[in-house]
């Protein structure tokens, strides 16, 4: 009789997801030039009610929002720590008073390898709302590994002890950047990165977890633990989960919950999607099933902020013309009430 009841409320409880997401959220502009092209977000870590958006091709700066009953509102410009040195930010992580800042770590558009897109940057908050630039991490080294073979990709990523997963993730790394057919312009392809708790740790213990749009092993999104060294890029687990042959877009967690946006591994103009699972199922060597609370959302969403009851997702927009200091196409952000 109890477990007929729980299962009763799960389908309700699911129920009221999708009829609260039935009505599509309405879209707002997000700023103004010289953020075009939204990449990701983040909690501001010297302001739990700021949110600091990345734009993909504008590294000189940050720009940072107050979180409102609107949504986000007004745009302050942060001079990026540490200069414009890195190239096509693509996730932001805020892990207690620290905000990671990534790259790309993928090939551009005429699949050339900049180093610049394989970058690390620890910034920490500092009074008044400031951020400080703590360390540049260069990555670029990485890539002779990853190209090189499995055994090699294998030592790069994860040194002398592979955790499970670490292999094949390898062969599908190697297999892109050694593919005569560049038309994917490479393999690697980072664009989600979030703090989760520890469950066996103190109160303020987390790891930082990166999401990755490409490769898919096994037609399976891919989620790289960070290890604890934060000189270096290394990683001790592997987990994937079931997004239907698509690849991660960002990640955010909330209240046991992670959070995350699926779009397709190419750009193409195809619905991606905003879905949830149980914080406490991302966990070495875990396979995920297909999350069951899954909704539609517009095409290229790439930013993501979990405030209470809505989700605040943002939208890519596109370059415009610098001497007329105007976007062709805006940022924009929608709010999207969830269960």
């Amino acid at each position: 009789m109890a477990a007929s009841r729980e299962a009763a409320l799960a389908l309700v409880a699911l129920l009221g997801w999708l009829s609260a997401l039935a009505s599509p959220a309405l879209a707002k502009g997000l700023g103004e030039w010289p953020l075009c092209e939204a990449s990701a977000a983040a909690r501001d870590p010297s302001s739990n009610r700021r949110v600091l958006v990345a734009d993909n091709e504008h590294s000189g700066d940050l720009f940072a929002f107050e979180l409102s009953e609107r949504g986000l509102d007004g745009m302050q410009r942060l001079a990026m720590p540490g200069g414009a040195g890195l190239r096509d930010i693509e996730a932001l992580a805020t892990q207690g008073e620290r905000l990671l800042v990534v790259a790309s770590h993928s090939r551009n558009k005429e699949c050339e390898f900049k180093t610049k897109r394989w970058q690390l940057r620890w910034l920490r908050a500092r009074a008044g709302h400031e951020l400080e630039e703590e360390a540049t991490i260069d990555t670029s080294a990485l890539r002779a590994s990853i190209g090189s073979g499995v055994t090699d990709c294998v030592a790069a990523l994860f040194g002398p002890v592979a955790p499970r997963g670490a292999r094949a993730l390898c062969r599908a790394l190697s297999k892109g950047e050694r593919a005569p057919d560049r038309a994917k312009c490479g393999a690697l392809n980072i664009e989600g990165a979030v703090a989760v708790p520890e469950p066996d740790g103190p109160n303020d213990a987390s790891r930082i977890w990166l999401g990755l749009r490409n490769p898919l092993v096994a037609g399976r999104a891919v989620l790289l633990r960070m290890a604890s060294d934060s000189r270096m890029l290394r990683f001790d687990a592997v987990a994937s989960i079931d997004l239907g042959g698509r690849g991660l877009r960002e990640l955010a967690f909330s209240e046991g919950t992670l959070w995350g946006i699926a779009g397709p591994t190419a750009d193409a103009i195809e619905p991606f999607s905003l879905f949830a699972i149980r914080g406490s199922a991302l966990a070495p060597g875990a396979k995920l099933a297909a999350p069951v609370r899954q909704r539609q959302i517009p095409p290229f969403s790439e930013g993501l902020v979990i405030d209470g009851a809505r989700a605040i997702v943002v939208t890519d927009g596109e370059i415009g013309d610098p001497t007329r200091e105007s976007c062709e196409k805006g940022s924009s952000q929608r709010s999207v009430v969830l269960p």
